[in-house]
């Protein structure tokens, strides 16, 4: 408890004092003044700089925003205790890109140190906070120049720490960063087995954002495993996953929110910004002070713009805006405080420096959580879509059912009626073979009335084991059993079927399902044939299996499929004819899923071959037995 009440004053304290003097063995100084003086040259010594009296007034709460050429900073620390002190001069930030530290007593050198990121010592860039321990005797008074040379912005604190106050400072700050850290990798780890589970490209998004955060906030702050690279180039390709993550987080929130569908222009126009963001990235790695620049721009911008849309979203109905709205607030306030802070316009303290990781943070948490329900609403949508697909087969195989007994019935009633026309003309003109002509024709509309009979039993009897459970169905018959229903529209165009394969596999499905697939599969077929008027058209069914897999072969001569529809013909009201289209739709989204299986097209020498591929474990046996080599 005491550590994180600590930590708090830490972060609040605002207190500026005049000047570093030290009164006893406890006291450490987290506010005092400096002076600074920019030297846009880059060029002037240590002696120059002494002789300089130009500095500005300054805290030790640094916020500059960029400069050009190397920054002097100077103040004093005076020992007025009766004791030699020793205090270390601590800077809280890592990533400065150059640093040097002079201590000086009587205009001579004592004591300096050389640290930053384009530093090399003992083979890695010097990813630690600048620190260097400073012993003063009774009364006495030394004098701490730094020199800061960095393309970017000049943030950080400098402070004079006992060394218990700084492992205190260190403990607590390193332990909220890693529980900080701690929490962010679990959501990665969560969503990520999301992804595996559902292969929704909103998580790759998602989890591209969040991991180049990550790695983000992990550099920017030199914790393990970046708190050293074996050379400053190393460091530039990590530093670039702020611009990544910026990228990342642009183009989720237009697959978020599904701006391009409500707002076309807008969607667009984000989605190459986040382009133009990977493309910074990517130049990042040879020159990563003008990609910084523009990101430091549009890291303000792009969140208020899509905050906008959001706004606007939410206006039209959309669920997900809401979440994203509380979210990107979130982000927004930190980024905007962080951003002002970076730019110099606000100075620097614990608040205004970690403020972003906060926002960050809880946008972050509320992301994960519009995913979540954004997916619940799609899976709720998915469902009601397969509801409705599978009352759609239904009425489908019971309107086929309907089609194909009104044309097998043409025939049969046109003669019934013709007989009962024969019988009423025979007695109307007194026919003296009236009774043969009856007995004849009755026998007639005995036959056909039988034949109606049991057609209309025939297919009422496939619709009537629509709802029945799986079971053992002999494929081979069952084709022809197809093959009969549609007997007459085969003979129309006089189709010519040929069955290759054994006639004794069987396999446990639902037949229905079955049936209505390879009624499908025959009408689109017919419908080609008919299409193109093929001459002599014919239909080859080869059966082959292989291990635990069957195979069904359907071969046409009709001519082919064009090449930029051998994919589309599966998608919804896909149609060369007059028809719906939805036939193959159907029969690869709801009754091969049902039957475990999967069909694929092609073109073959003078037409097109659909191969359906089914599994069965339950006939491995069977199968192998009949495997076609």
């Amino acid at each position: 408890m005491k550590l994180i009440i600590l930590f708090a004053l830490l972060l609040f304290t605002s207190v500026s004092k005049a000047t570093v003097v030290i009164h006893d063995s406890n006291s450490s100084y987290e506010n005092f003044e400096m002076g600074y003086f920019q030297d846009k040259t880059g060029k002037l010594s240590l002696e120059q700089i002494q002789d300089i009296k130009a500095f500005i007034p300054i805290t030790n709460s640094v916020a500059l925003g960029a400069k050009i050429g190397n920054i002097w900073y100077r103040t004093s620390i005076q020992n007025n205790s009766q004791e030699t002190q020793t205090r270390t001069f601590f800077i809280t930030e890592p990533n400065l890109w150059e640093v040097e530290v002079f201590v000086v007593e009587n205009n001579k050198l004592v004591n300096n140190l050389h640290n930053g990121l384009s530093v090399i010592k003992n083979g890695s860039t010097t990813r630690d906070h600048p620190e260097l321990d400073i012993t003063l005797a009774a009364n006495q008074t030394q004098d701490i120049y730094i020199k800061v040379h960095t393309p970017y912005q000049h943030v950080f604190k400098a402070v004079f720490f006992t060394e218990k106050k700084l492992e205190k400072y260190k403990s607590i700050k390193t332990s909220l960063l890693h529980l900080y850290f701690g929490a962010i990798a679990a959501l990665l780890l969560y969503n990520l087995f999301l992804y595996f589970s559902i292969r929704d490209s909103h998580y790759l998004l998602y989890i591209g954002f969040v991991f180049f955060y990550a790695i983000a906030q992990l550099e920017h702050n030199a914790l393990y495993p970046l708190d050293s690279f074996a050379s400053v180039e190393e460091s530039r390709n990590f530093a670039i996953s702020h611009i990544l993550w910026l990228a990342f987080h642009t183009l989720f929130s237009v697959k978020l929110l599904n701006i391009k569908q409500y707002y076309p222009k807008a969607g667009t126009f984000l989605v190459i910004m986040g382009g133009f963001l990977l493309l910074l990235g990517f130049i990042g790695l040879y020159e990563l002070a003008i990609p910084i620049a523009i990101v430091s721009i549009l890291m303000i911008l792009l969140p208020f713009v899509t905050l906008l849309i959001a706004i606007m979203l939410y206006r039209r109905k959309n669920k997900i805006a809401i979440f994203y709205i509380i979210a990107q607030s979130f982000f927004a306030s930190g980024i905007i405080i962080f951003g002002l802070l970076y730019s110099g316009v606000i100075e620097y303290n614990y608040f205004t420096r970690y403020l972003n990781l906060a926002g960050s943070f809880a946008e972050i948490i509320l992301f994960s959580f519009a995913l979540a329900y954004k997916t619940r609403l799609v899976m709720q949508e998915n469902a009601k879509q397969k509801s409705m697909l599978e009352d759609y087969s239904k009425l489908s195989f019971l309107g086929q059912t309907v089609i194909n007994i009104y044309h097998q019935w043409k025939a049969p009633v046109n003669n019934i009626y013709n007989s009962i026309n024969h019988i009423e003309v025979a007695k109307e003109f007194r026919d003296q073979n009236l009774d043969k002509i009856i007995d004849e024709n009755l026998l007639q509309i005995k036959n056909n009335t039988q034949y109606l009979k049991e057609t209309a039993s025939n297919y009422l009897a496939h619709y009537k084991e629509i709802d029945k459970p799986a079971t053992h169905v002999n494929i081979h018959d069952e084709i022809l059993s197809v093959a009969q229903l549609l007997k007459l529209e085969l003979e129309k165009i006089n189709l010519k079927i040929t069955i290759e394969g054994p006639k004794d596999i069987e396999l446990r499905l639902q037949k229905n399902h079955f049936t209505n697939l390879m009624m499908i599969l025959f009408e689109n077929a017919i419908d080609v044939f008919k299409l193109r008027q093929v001459k002599n058209p014919e239909l080859t069914l080869s059966i082959f299996a292989s291990g635990t897999k069957f195979y069904i072969q359907i071969m046409d001569n009709a001519g082919g499929i064009a090449e930029e529809n051998v994919d589309a013909i599966f998608e919804k009201s896909h149609s060369a004819s007059s028809s719906t289209g939805i036939g193959l739709y159907l029969a690869k989204e709801f009754l091969l899923p049902k039957l475990h299986g999967k069909i694929l097209a092609k073109n073959i020498k003078g037409g097109a071959m659909f191969t359906v591929t089914l599994q069965n474990k339950e006939t491995k046996k069977q199968i192998k037995k009949h495997k076609l080599h």
